[in-house]
């Protein structure tokens, strides 16, 4: 079993091969377009997990994220994060007492950018994205 036991060993999970969530704010509004208008708070590393889970005779896929408390730092319930090409929802957050996170996350919709995408070294920045909420996510 792999001993995690001090910060340098929590960040170490999230050097190689970490996925990188987009914690931002996204609006309901929506341009004539169809678009939103997307402010990117930051960029926080994590490792994402969609197992297939049955939890008291229900079953079915459950996507999280894992991430270093110290990078959750005043997220809470309903935060949205763009992770994988979609946008996901803070549904429950799970504190290991140990500096870790588990994020369970409920599916909003397929992210796009609606034209091409600039990004800013500083934070926040916005941009203007397409949420597409018939579609589902799949490895």
């Amino acid at each position: 079993m792999l001993q995690i036991e001090s910060p340098a060993d929590r960040a170490g999970l999230f050097f190689d091969g970490a996925d990188e969530a987009l914690f931002a704010q996204v609006p309901d509004a929506r341009d004539e377009q169809g678009a939103v208008i997307v402010m990117v708070e930051r960029i926080v590393p994590c490792r994402f997990d969609r197992s297939y889970q049955v939890i008291n005779g229900h079953e079915g896929y459950r996507p999280v994220m894992l991430c270093q408390d110290t990078d959750l730092a005043y997220i809470k319930k309903d935060h949205s994060v763009v992770l994988k090409g979609h946008v996901w929802s803070i549904a429950e957050r799970q504190p290991d007492g140990l500096g870790l996170t588990l994020c369970l996350i409920k599916h909003l919709g397929r992210f796009s950018y609606a034209n091409a995408a600039t990004t800013s070294p500083a934070y926040p920045y916005t941009v203007s994205a397409f949420i597409d909420t018939g579609a589902t996510y799949t490895n």
